[in-house]
């Protein structure tokens, strides 16, 4: 046999053996398996859960419970008047209170006026008013009486307020009665009638009433009627255009302002224009010019 030949079997055996054994066993043994071990599991572990703990519980605790810090604490609220006058037989008056404070108090300086307190309201128990004459024992036209009512409710609330009462009441002008002595009132089976210069005038009535307030209106827009006091009512007149012949004419009503029930009324009139005013009684006015 050719030794070549023999040799190059050898090889070619040997090189078949190579290949055998390199294909049962791994080139690399462990280069897969564990080459980036737990790159999937847990590369960012807890990224969902928890990353913003707590954001949505109790991001503004407390906003809902206590806004008003203090409304649960010492408070009184109503709306009580300086003053109030009434009628003499009102009875009750009543004022809402919303309060927590238990010991507050409303004290009155006059028996006539008792008062009573709750957590709801203030209330007034008023007697009547009605005053007997000694001339015939019939009711009189006293004067009003008057009392104050003291709140407090701790450091929180303190008012006073005035309480009037009055009677049967009434409204005169005294100057009807004495008008021989006012060239300028004239009285009638109509009443007191007040003459005014057509030129523009002003003139203060008496007043004679036991009323608390009494208030004075007109119906004419060229008179105006005003309270000075208690006594006095002030009268004011514009001038009457020339081209206005007729004299004008107005009633002037003064009422109780508690009881519009209870009121008079008189007349006011101006002169005719291009009359002498002494023709109607107003006599020598010579300031009116």
């Amino acid at each position: 046999m050719n030794p070549f030949r023999k040799i190059y079997g050898i090889l070619v055996f040997l090189l078949c053996a190579a290949v055998v054994s390199g294909c049962g066993k791994p080139s690399n043994p462990g280069n897969n398996p564990g080459t980036n071990p737990g790159t999937n599991p847990g590369t960012n572990p807890g990224t969902n859960p928890g990353t913003n703990p707590g954001t949505n519980p109790g991001t503004n605790p407390g906003t809902d419970p206590g806004t008003d810090p203090g409304t649960t604490g010492p408070y009184f609220k109503a709306s009580l008047p300086d003053e109030t006058v009434l009628n003499l037989d009102t009875g009750v008056v009543v004022w809402p209170v919303e309060t927590d404070i238990k010991d507050w108090t409303a004290e009155s300086s006059e028996s006539w006026c008792k008062t009573v307190t709750s957590a709801t309201e203030l209330r007034l128990d008023v007697e009547d008013y009605k005053v007997r004459n000694a001339y015939d024992n019939g009711w009189e036209y006293a004067q009003p009486r008057t009392c104050t009512v003291s709140v407090k409710a701790g450091t929180v609330f303190s008012k006073t307020i005035r309480i009037v009462q009055q009677t049967y009441t009434i409204i005169t002008f005294p100057q009807q009665a004495m008008s021989a002595k006012y060239d300028w009132i004239q009285d009638g089976p109509s009443g007191m009638t007040v003459l005014l210069s057509s030129d523009g005038d002003m003139r203060e009535i008496l007043v004679s009433s036991n009323t608390w307030r009494w208030v004075p209106e007109t119906d004419a827009g060229w008179l105006m009627a005003e309270y000075v006091n208690g006594s006095t009512l002030r009268l004011t007149s514009t001038a009457r255009a020339e081209t206005e012949t007729s004299a004008r004419s107005a009633t002037v009503r003064v009422y109780d302002k508690n009881d519009e029930l209870v009121y008079a009324t008189f007349t006011v009139q101006d002169a005719p224009a291009n009359v002498e005013g002494q023709d109607f009684g107003y006599g020598d006015h010579t300031d009116w010019d």
